[in-house]
């Protein structure tokens, strides 16, 4: 780990000691639950680099939306559109499968896109982090570090994510994200975003899986936000890997994300699972997504 690794490690264990010693509050990324659950935001400076790719990552992604809502003269002029923004970002179009399936309504037809991550084990109650990367980098065939070879592990990316030691404190928000998916991954692609709304949430989500990545959610569940599948009460911090989308082709009424949840220590919550944008879009309020 490097100079500034070891800092942050020795930061994480000094508050983690301090909660130990002056409250109750239960550690980040509980798969088991708990009401006190918390999570850790450290936040990391970007260079002029990353802040103009973010802002040139955002305009694509809502002048392609754009034209998807408008909408194409043909079926070729909308695969090119999308062939060209999955290029420029490093998509891999290839990997996605698309079925349609009829839908009840007159005239309608439910579009459904699929990446087809698998879902792996989250190795202790705080990896959900590490474990959500891994899904993400082993669907796009990463198997070894490009820079370093090290060969991809749930320990390893907990490592390059600032998680703690297991059965800690979990892995912080914003945290080294953007820059660990793009080390292993031997890119600049990646993007995070703050509490995005509905509409970012769904074109965010849209792009990404029609350019062929997967991409991170960071939820936080309660009695106020709401609760993805599986999980009921108390507080939860929770990462999952986004993989798919699923709407009406002619209006877009309904608009939902297909995700897999690395958590096995609770029952119905491991593996794939729908859930609507607008149910996602208050649970990642107050972190965001890694696109």
């Amino acid at each position: 780990m490097n100079k500034s690794g070891k800092t942050v490690g020795v930061i994480l264990s000094t508050v983690l000691m301090l909660m130990c010693l002056f409250t109750s509050v239960a550690l980040a990324d509980n798969a088991l639950g708990n009401k006190h659950d918390s999570q850790p935001i450290l936040k990391t400076p970007q260079t002029q680099q990353e802040i103009k790719q973010e802002k040139e990552r955002e305009r694509d992604v809502e002048a392609l939306m754009a034209k998807i809502n408008k909408g194409f003269s043909s079926k070729t002029e909308e695969s090119e559109a999308i062939k060209a923004y999955a290029e420029k970002w490093k998509g891999k179009l290839n990997k996605v499968s698309t079925s349609i399936e009829q839908s009840m309504m007159p005239k309608s037809s439910i579009i459904t896109a699929i990446c087809g991550v698998q879902a792996y084990a989250q190795a202790y109650t705080n990896y959900c982090g590490p474990a959500s990367a891994y899904q993400l980098l082993y669907y796009l065939g990463v198997r070894n570090n490009p820079n370093d070879s090290r060969t991809i592990t749930q320990a390893n990316l907990a490592n390059d994510l600032g998680t703690g030691a297991p059965g800690g404190v979990g892995t912080p928000w914003e945290g080294y994200w953007v820059s660990t998916l793009n080390n292993w991954l031997g890119n600049s692609r990646w993007n995070l975003t703050w509490g995005p709304s509905t509409s970012s949430l769904w074109n965010k989500t849209y792009t990404n899986i029609a350019a062929g990545y997967p991409l991170i959610y960071d939820a936080h569940m309660n009695s106020t936000n709401g609760y993805l599948p599986g999980y009921s009460e108390d507080t939860w911090w929770h990462y999952v890997t986004g993989d798919g989308v699923r709407y009406y082709n002619d209006n877009y009424t309904m608009q939902d994300i297909h995700y897999v949840d690395p958590n096995n220590f609770r029952s119905g919550c491991f593996g794939a699972h729908w859930i609507s944008a607008a149910a996602l879009t208050p649970l990642v309020s107050e972190r965001g997504i890694v696109y």
